[in-house]
């Protein structure tokens, strides 16, 4: 269920990248970007998940957070 969670939010931040670049010309510096924007929709998304899933997706937002910022 989780995976499902965050790989729709990793789906709908390239389809939001890639309308971008068609329609309105914006190309992304850098794919660290992508990973912001699927990072803070999952996080606004967070609120629609059952509470016992909560914790879970905290964890693993800390986790590839940190990922992210050690990738830099």
């Amino acid at each position: 269920m989780l995976i499902l969670f965050l790989s729709a939010g990793a789906l709908w931040s390239v389809w939001k990248s890639r309308n971008d670049l068609v329609f309105n010309k914006k190309v992304m510096v850098s794919p660290v970007v992508l990973i912001h924007k699927t990072l803070m929709l999952i996080k606004s998304w967070r609120p629609l998940l059952k509470t016992k899933m909560k914790p879970m997706a905290d964890d693993m937002l800390n986790l590839i957070s940190a990922n992210t910022a050690s990738a830099l």
